[in-house]
């Protein structure tokens, strides 16, 4: 803790910090920073699972194997969340690509309701939604009691 020292002149004061007062403050700011990002992971992969649900409802579904290719991955590694939505991750399905970037021709698609850019539809539709998602997760785990001197609770994601 840091302590107030003797007095240098009037209004004046010396301030002395400690190696236990500047690991307790490292420690502080390591959880704080693991809580946030265990807090953007977790909202990351209800986000990502949304877009999933949301794209696979609109998807071109002529033999279901395309839509059977959806994949979500959602990483934390060190100081990062990656979170990824997709098709086809391993290849499989040759027409991927072209059946999200192309409009179909001749009549449409086989199935009422389905379209084109349908992973891209499906990103904007929650692309609003995510900041606010990971702001309502990590307001509901920091809490400040109205303890004295306003001091910090901290609750680990569960």
């Amino acid at each position: 803790m840091a302590r107030a020292g003797h007095k240098l002149r009037p209004g004046f004061a010396s301030l002395r910090v400690n190696k236990n007062d500047t690991m307790r403050t490292s420690k502080t700011i390591r959880r704080s920073r693991d809580v946030v990002l265990n807090v953007a992971q977790a909202a990351f992969i209800k986000v990502t699972q949304q877009v999933k649900d949301e794209s696979q409802s609109i998807v071109p579904q002529k033999t279901g194997k395309l839509r059977r290719s959806a994949y979500k991955f959602v990483n934390r590694r060190a100081f990062t969340v990656d979170a990824e939505v997709g098709y086809d991750r391993e290849g499989q399905v040759e027409y991927a690509y072209e059946r999200h970037q192309v409009r179909a021709r001749r009549g449409g698609y086989t199935t009422p309701g389905t379209d084109y850019l349908y992973l891209l539809r499906a990103f904007d539709k929650y692309s609003d939604d995510i900041v606010d998602i990971i702001a309502a997760a990590t307001r509901k785990r920091f809490t400040v009691s109205s303890g004295f001197g306003g001091r910090q609770d901290w609750e680990e994601p569960g």
